[in-house]
């Protein structure tokens, strides 16, 4: 059959990490807890799952298609039963057709789905699926449940049975499933609860087994290899109904499995080959259904891929930059803050904050830091451990070259709001990495000189009074970068305003400037008479 499936129906879903509880299906089945199977039951049942795997593996005489399939679902209730409750590890201990009878499982299943999806809409095929792979009232009589729960034990017994299922296509087609989905209809309005419980418990189920199955390399190369990865990128950035939400994060979650443990060469050339990464800022872009937290919640979903595949190679990051996701962070930073979406904000700042940190190449300081002219007693070059500014203490010094502060001085008298991080970020500099950032000091004169802002001042000044009862060094460091010149300038005006008409100075008085200007001069006053203590040069 075809699986040619519109990149218009996506959409994707978060699953719980926590394994489905058997309970759950006797409950929503009406049916009371069953007593554990004892040490007898269980060889009991091991001895009948051998005889019927050998039955099958051993034909006697050649079985038809639907014979071989019948007497597969004989051995699904037994096999569930035998291992439901065991470590991993006893699967592949206790069954010695393991590998055989998983080959022929995963055979049945991806058969029966495609059987359901043939010659179908996406959504009436979703609908077949999802009614095929739930549970019913009975769980044994209910074949699709019975194989989904087989597959979901076979997943967790290791490399080797893993790449059996991938051999026959499990991964993609279950990416499929995922991708149609996003179609599923709205469950009616006044259907019964446990009809609901069970779409939950499919849906957590069906995002169990992919997780563990792309906790592999193998699978991810499938997906590649059949162009079926792409469909997960297009599932996390585009817009879905409401009621298959759960679907678009749980594609999230799988893609955030492959991105960890699948990035093979070959997955990475794959997604860059395919422009996968362009494909998904194009939907993000283009869709005007998407709420701004959906559309950081698809960055992040991104920028796991950015991340874990910069460790081993610059392509990715490459990708990001050429379809223009640097410059889609902008516009939509720009965005939130007219709209107001604070919580949406907030994430992507810490999400461009991560993103400063992925790359291939380790940053380097540069060789000038130690031959600063001012430096403070016990200053060391510190060493790099990971974050920006704040978070690292290496990072201000990386970050030197490109004058970072110093370029960001020149706009933030025009931003009131950003003005306190900005002299919180220089105080640090100084007082915890014991360092003098001179083309910041710099920059303050400058923007000192040509503040009309008395508050703005205000708050310069009070940074430079603490920096200079820090260390005597900054009498010198106010006097070489043009700091004095400008406080002695700011103290003349001072006097001559103190000089004007009386009527002047009432009509000034009356405005909130004029407590400003003398709050301002007071601070002038007092930072000198630090700086002109034991400094004869400034005297």
């Amino acid at each position: 059959m075809s699986w040619v499936i519109s990149l218009e129906h996506l959409g994707a879903g978060f699953a719980p990490k926590t394994p489905h509880n058997m309970n759950v299906v006797k409950r929503i089945m009406g049916q009371p807890k069953q007593e554990e199977s004892g040490p007898q039951d269980n060889a009991l049942g091991m001895m009948h799952l051998r005889r019927l795997s050998s039955e099958l593996c051993h034909q006697a005489r050649h079985m038809t298609q639907k014979e071989q399939e019948e007497k597969l679902y004989m051995m699904l209730p037994v096999f569930n039963r035998v291992f439901g409750n065991t470590p991993p590890m006893s699967v592949t201990e206790g069954f010695p057709d393991l590998l055989q009878f998983t080959t022929q499982v995963s055979r049945l299943i991806v058969t029966e789905i495609r059987r359901r999806a043939s010659n179908k809409s996406t959504e009436e095929a979703s609908r077949a699926i999802a009614h095929f792979l739930e549970v019913e009232h009975s769980e044994e009589a209910s074949r699709g449940w019975m194989l989904l729960t087989t597959i979901n034990l076979l997943a967790s017994s290791g490399q080797k049975t893993v790449d059996c299922m991938t051999a026959m296509s499990v991964p993609s087609t279950l990416v499929k499933c995922l991708y149609l989905f996003f179609d599923l209809p709205r469950l009616a309005e006044d259907a019964e609860l446990p009809l609901t419980e069970r779409r939950a418990l499919l849906q957590e189920v069906f995002v169990q087994i992919l997780i563990k199955l792309c906790s592999f390399a193998s699978p991810a190369e499938e997906l590649a290899q059949k162009d079926d990865l792409q469909l997960l990128f297009s599932a996390i950035t585009s817009w879905c109904p409401p009621h298959n939400l759960p679907w678009r994060r749980s594609a999230r979650e799988v893609l955030a499995t492959i991105s960890y443990h699948g990035l093979t060469a070959n997955v990475i050339k794959y997604i860059h080959e395919k422009e996968c990464l362009a494909t998904c800022i194009q939907n993000m872009q283009q869709s005007d259904d998407l709420s701004p937290l959906e559309v950081v919640e698809m960055l992040a979903g991104l920028c796991c891929f950015l991340k874990d595949s910069s460790a081993k190679s610059q392509t990715l990051l490459d990708d990001f930059r050429l379809c223009q996701g640097y410059s889609f962070l902008c516009d939509l930073m720009l965005r939130l803050e007219q709209n107001d979406s604070r919580d949406a904000l907030n994430d992507l700042v810490n999400l461009v904050t991560s993103l400063t940190t992925y790359g291939v190449s380790e940053l380097k300081m540069s060789g000038i830091t130690t031959a600063a002219p001012f430096l403070l007693p016990g200053f060391v070059v510190p060493q790099p451990s990971g974050v920006v500014y704040m978070a690292d203490n290496a990072n201000y010094f990386i970050l030197e070259t490109q004058h970072t502060l110093s370029m960001i001085s020149e706009k933030i008298s025009r931003i009131p709001e950003v003005q306190p991080k900005y002299f919180e970020l220089l105080e640090f500099v100084v007082f915890n990495l014991n360092y003098v950032p001179c083309k910041e000091l710099f920059g303050l004169s400058v923007m000192l000189k040509a503040s009309s802002s008395y508050q703005c001042s205000i708050m310069i000044m009070n940074t430079l009074l603490r920096f200079s009862r820090h260390h005597p060094v900054f009498g010198d460091v106010f006097r070489e970068v043009g700091l004095l010149e400008v406080m002695v300038n700011l103290l003349h005006k001072y006097v001559a305003f103190m000089k004007e008409p009386m009527q002047v100075q009432i009509d000034l008085k009356s405005s909130r400037g004029s407590e400003e200007q003398k709050e301002l001069a007071f601070l002038v006053m007092e930072t000198l008479a630090v700086l002109l203590q034991g400094s004869n040069t400034n005297a």
